[in-house]
């Protein structure tokens, strides 16, 4: 005897591009254009040490949650999976957490966009930035309340420009970066040379 379908069960809406899509719009563009610098500017030459430790962070997140949505394929996320595995409270209180969390990393994300934005278009005052930021927040809003598919194509295409600019950045500061690095070996073995004269 077959089980009855649960009425919470999701509808497929996205394929798999879609999907990494999604997940790589929500880290790559406040990570790496706005977060990156921040984190750079308190933490200085620790940054390194730091987007590492967070990477670690992020994988187990990501693990944990692929698998919560395999075992639990309901829509709600954390507060689902706190609700059903732990409690009510607790699943109410990673509910809001997430929500909050969201909020914040898509402020900064605008905030981000608008001074690029300025930036582009030369506008030095930083008066626009925050109608600006929330300029660029209707209009996404607006393009998500057009419907999950539309909004997909949106994202992908934000995202296809992303990473070909972090790949043309890569590919553009590579000669630089080797150069540097065949300066710096010159500098190392004039010095060697200098010291092993003067040491006879």
């Amino acid at each position: 005897m077959s089980e009855p379908k649960s009425s919470q069960s999701l509808k497929r809406e996205l394929g798999v591009v879609g999907a990494i899509a999604l997940g790589l719009g929500s880290i790559v563009g406040a990570g790496v254009f706005v977060s990156t610098g921040i984190a750079a500017g308190v933490a200085g030459p620790a940054v390194i040490i730091a987007v590492a430790i967070a990477a670690g962070v992020a994988v187990c997140n990501g693990l944990n949650s692929a698998q919560l949505a395999a075992s639990h394929p309901v829509s709600g996320g954390a507060y689902e999976y706190g609700y059903k595995y732990l409690n009510p409270w607790l699943g109410f209180t990673a509910g809001w957490m997430f929500l909050i969390a969201k909020s914040a990393s898509a402020a900064t994300a605008a905030l981000g966009c608008a001074g690029y934005l300025l930036n582009i278009l030369g506008i030095g005052d930083r008066t626009f930035l925050v109608p600006t930021a929330l300029g660029a927040v209707v209009l996404l809003t607006l393009i998500v309340l057009g419907g999950i598919r539309r909004s997909n194509v949106v994202n992908i295409a934000i995202v296809s420009v992303t990473l070909l600019s972090l790949l043309f950045f890569i590919i553009a500061g590579l000669p630089l970066v080797v150069a540097n690095c065949k300066h710096r070996e010159m500098k190392l073995q004039t010095r060697r040379f200098s010291n092993h004269i003067l040491c006879k």
